[in-house]
C-alpha cells in the first residue's frame, strides 16, 4: 500500500510545482498532460513502432557485442601472448562501475 501512496503523493507534487511553478509544458509536461500522450500512443499504435525500433537495435547491438565477444574470448584463451598484451587495459577498466558506463550505452 506504501508504495502506491507514494507514488500518488509524488503525482500530487509533480503537478502541484507544474501548477504554481508556471513552466511551460514543453519544458516540463505535468502528469496528466503525460498521461494523455501515453495514452493516445497506445490508441493509435504509435508506441509499438517505437517500442519495434528500440527492440530491433537492443538485438542488433546485442548480436554485434557477440560476434565481438565471443571470438576475443577464444583468441585471449588460446594466445597467451594477446591475451598478456590485453589483460592490463582489462584491469584498467574493471573498477569502473557498471552504472558509470551507462552515459556511452546511450550513445
Amino acid at each position: 500500500m506504501l508504495p502506491i501512496i507514494t507514488f500518488i503523493i509524488f503525482l500530487g507534487i509533480w503537478e502541484m510545482v507544474i501548477i504554481i511553478g508556471h513552466y511551460q509544458p514543453v519544458l516540463l509536461p505535468g502528469p496528466a498532460l503525460v498521461g494523455k500522450s501515453i495514452w493516445t500512443f497506445i490508441v493509435t499504435g504509435e508506441i509499438f513502432q517505437h517500442l519495434a525500433i528500440s527492440l530491433w537495435r537492443f538485438v542488433a547491438g546485442f548480436v554485434v557485442a557477440l560476434l565481438v565477444a565471443i571470438p576475443l574470448g577464444f583468441l585471449l584463451g588460446r594466445n597467451r601472448w594477446l591475451y598478456n598484451a590485453i589483460e592490463p587495459l582489462f584491469q584498467l577498466i574493471r573498477p569502473i562501475s557498471p552504472i558509470a558506463w551507462a552515459p556511452f550505452v546511450v550513445l
